[in-house]
């Protein structure tokens, strides 16, 4: 059987195998033209793989520089959430409640 990951190279965890499924299948659909994902666990590296083409017929490595763009939107807003589930950030109050500064003229 074909494996889903025969585009993906790098090492990774067994047990972090669907997401890695998952990365490979995002592979084809990228016009970017490649990616990476590297993953902790409890500060060990658990996932680091690779696919696509750096650049047209330069493959993606272990050490290709890319550009990250929007990539802390997701995780301010679950902290965003969770704070307001304890009650310490209300979403009604003005911005100068958190930030003094901000009010300022």
């Amino acid at each position: 059987m074909v494996s889903a990951l025969s585009n993906v190279v790098g090492t990774f965890d067994a047990r972090f195998e669907p997401l890695v499924e998952f990365f490979a299948k995002q592979g084809p659909e990228n016009p970017a033209g490649g990616s990476s994902l590297a993953v902790f666990h409890n500060g060990v590296p658990v996932v680091n793989v690779w696919q696509g083409e750096a650049n047209p017929g330069q493959a993606w490595g272990e050490d290709t520089l890319s550009t990250v763009f929007s990539c802390t939107k997701g995780i301010i807003s679950i902290l965003a959430a969770r704070l307001v589930e304890h009650g310490l950030l209300d979403l009604e109050a003005p911005v100068a409640q958190y930030w003094p500064e901000f009010g300022r003229d």
